[in-house]
């Protein structure tokens, strides 16, 4: 008998308990070998787009504009034009003020989404299926460029943008 295995404490119900040989793979994860369809990133990229351009143009007729082209740029990819949606939607944060708010940060998120998604949309085929191992690279890029991204805009616009009593905390000389 091993007493280092706890029979002779009394807590050998324990030891099989935990024993590895009754220790499975827990239900919720994802097999090893399991794989998305490659019609999920065209799906992801018009709706994120759709989104992007409601949030934008605030559901007007720019918004429908938007729309289509996400829906194209998804069904086809290339023809490039989840970058015209870029384009677009920049243009479309060109008419509003320059403050910080939560808007501005999921667009400048959203963008970079769009890019991405646009790309993988050229590079699978819609009818394959793509490894989730696959897209880490590009999605801890994403993460990686956002993080810093998303603290400079926070910081240039508090100090750059006008306050509310219409003055720039910090000015520069011209």
């Amino acid at each position: 008998m091993r007493e280092g295995r706890g029979e002779g404490t009394g807590l050998t119900w324990l030891v099989e308990l935990v024993s590895p040989a009754r220790l499975g793979r827990p239900g919720d994860l994802p097999a090893p070998d399991a794989r998305i369809p490659g019609l999920v990133i065209r799906g992801a990229l018009a709706l994120s787009g759709v989104l992007l351009s409601l949030l934008v143009f605030d559901g007007g007729g720019w918004s429908y504009i938007g729309a289509l082209l996400a829906l194209v740029a998804a069904a086809s990819p290339e023809y490039l034009l989840g970058w015209v949606l870029i384009v677009l939607l920049a243009a479309g944060q060109l008419d509003r003020p320059a403050t910080l708010s939560w808007q501005l940060l999921v667009l400048l998120a959203g963008v970079q989404l769009l890019h991405l998604l646009s790309s993988l949309a050229l590079l699978v085929p819609w009818r394959s299926w793509v490894a989730p191992r696959a897209l880490r690279p590009a999605l801890v890029r994403l993460v990686a460029v956002q993080l810093p991204l998303q603290i400079f805009a926070v910081l240039v616009l508090l100090l750059l943008a006008p306050g509310a009593h219409g003055r720039r905390p910090l000015t520069l000389p011209v």
